[in-house]
């Protein structure tokens, strides 16, 4: 069984940072460890305290499934080099470039729990000898359920239909730029499987601001 100091830091994690995230994608994490899911945030809050004085969510569980939403996994990674003088100018005007686009509140902000469905830049940063910048983006994909599937049958038209299921699921993308001083080059991460049409274009032409 987990100790009261863990379970009390889970359950403190569930009220400041998993319970402000979309059901969808609560509901993930409580089917990732065949815990019943909920329809409302006070049922979602119940099971995930039960699960964790029970031990089926640890703790380490809950860390883990937060960490994700830093977005280092599931990607795909384009590499570019830049020219050393752009890279080292990028550096030193990077956070008064942000400020004078009116993205001051973005600079070296806290990692984002809020997943909206267009993709959304929520931070920029330098950190040790990177200059990051994150966006986050929330997305309902589908995938086959057959036990969930109805036989043929007659309907009232004389018709003969058969309905193949799926089951809708709530995935989290992050997407970043890195940009490396010392090496003068630029990783641009993109979701792995989920919004394949994004790697037909140039990678970073796709997070390019467009005009309405």
């Amino acid at each position: 069984m987990p100790s009261i100091s863990d379970q009390r830091k889970a359950q403190r994690l569930v009220q400041e940072i998993i319970l402000e995230q979309k059901n969808t994608y609560i509901k993930e994490l409580l089917r990732k460890y065949s815990v019943p899911g909920g329809a409302t945030k006070a049922q979602f809050e119940d099971r995930l305290d039960q699960a964790i004085t029970d031990g089926t969510i640890t703790l380490d569980h809950l860390k883990e499934w937060i960490d994700e939403t830093e977005g280092w996994g599931d990607e795909h990674v384009y590499l570019y080099r830049l020219p050393k003088t752009v890279c080292v100018d990028l550096f030193k005007k990077a956070e008064s470039r942000a400020r004078q686009a009116g993205l001051g509140h973005l600079w070296n902000a806290r990692p984002s729990v809020v997943f909206p469905n267009k993709r959304r830049l929520t931070a920029i940063s330098i950190i040790d000898d990177e200059l990051r910048f994150v966006w986050h983006q929330g997305a309902t994909l589908e995938e086959r359920a057959p036990d969930r599937d109805l036989a043929p049958r007659e309907e009232y038209d004389g018709e003969t239909y058969s309905y193949k299921a799926y089951r809708h699921f709530g995935k989290r993308n992050v997407t970043r730029i890195v940009a490396r001083l010392s090496t003068a080059m630029v990783a641009v991460f993109l979701p792995g499987s989920s919004e394949p049409a994004m790697h037909a274009r140039s990678a970073i032409d796709a997070l390019r601001p467009r005009r309405a």
